[in-house]
């Protein structure tokens, strides 16, 4: 089900392969559309309304003139059930994800695909924009989250939160947090920390922390660089910086004594070295 941008109307999708829109004022069936000859799994407006895309089965995706009620266009090129549709926020694109373990992004003046993102190893089942459009994120039966840079298409990078298939994703309004819901019945909310550029990068003498152990990467952040906002810090501290994974964890916070960093959590002073980016 999706709700119009405006409130009015709410769509609904069926395996009988139609879509129903529903007056939101009487509960009454204001159309029913027919094009699809599979299940309709994902339905989604375009933010001003003016389309409406569906998902199917058949292997397709239909982009409805909300006007007219008429078929736009039909987009094909999915070499599986397509499983879930997500327009960026901005309208200019529309994310599909099928069981094919791919998603294609469509450029919608044209309907020409714009890019396929590969990576996953299973079926994907959810997209998620961040509200700012910046980002595109998928998540997969294979367990895994995959986060894109929407400007370049580039890999962000991979989140592994769940020990089973990751069923659904979405943003905070505020792009701040991550929520993902998993078959391992949890649901976990990751910080936005990937996508933001440190303060500082963790180091240990002269060899990077991050290739000592397990080649996961680590970046320092004061509670407000780049636009982070934390309600509480952890340890009880007044921190001047907090250090995390870029898979969200927290590891240590801690703050600074004569241009020195010094964390608890990690009993380590490090050296302080600007501006290296996180990827």
């Amino acid at each position: 089900v999706a709700w119009h941008p405006d409130g009015n109307h709410l769509a609904s999708a069926s395996s009988d392969t139609t879509v129903i829109i529903w007056d939101a004022d009487t509960w009454q069936q204001e159309t029913i559309l027919s094009g699809h000859t599979g299940s309709v799994r994902s339905v989604a407006w375009h933010p001003d309304g003016i389309y409406l895309a569906s998902a199917s089965f058949d292997q397709t995706i239909i982009i409805w003139d909300t006007d007219t009620l008429a078929q736009e266009t039909v987009l094909s090129g999915e070499h599986g059930t397509v499983l879930s549709v997500a327009w960026r926020p901005d309208g200019a694109q529309l994310a599909s994800a099928s069981s094919d373990q791919a998603v294609i992004v469509w450029n919608t003046d044209t309907w020409a695909q714009e890019a396929v993102l590969s990576g996953h190893t299973g079926s994907v089942w959810s997209l998620a924009w961040r509200p700012d459009g910046a980002y595109l994120t998928f998540a997969s039966s294979d367990g895994a989250i995959i986060v894109w840079d929407a400007n370049t298409w580039q890999l962000e990078t991979t989140l592994r939160r769940h020990t089973d298939s990751v069923w659904s994703v979405a943003w905070r309004p505020d792009g701040i947090y991550l929520a993902s819901a998993s078959a391992d019945q949890t649901v976990r909310v990751t910080p936005q920390v990937f996508t933001r550029q440190p303060c500082y990068w963790l180091l240990g003498g002269n060899l990077p922390l991050w290739q000592w152990k397990d080649h996961r990467n680590l970046a320092l952040y004061r509670p407000t660089c780049s636009n982070l906002a934390f309600t509480s810090i952890p340890f009880g501290l007044n921190a001047d910086y907090l250090v995390y994974t870029l898979s969200g964890r927290m590891l240590a916070s801690g703050v600074i004594l004569g241009g020195l960093a010094m964390l608890c959590g990690l009993g380590v002073i490090l050296i302080r070295v600007r501006h290296k980016h996180a990827i």
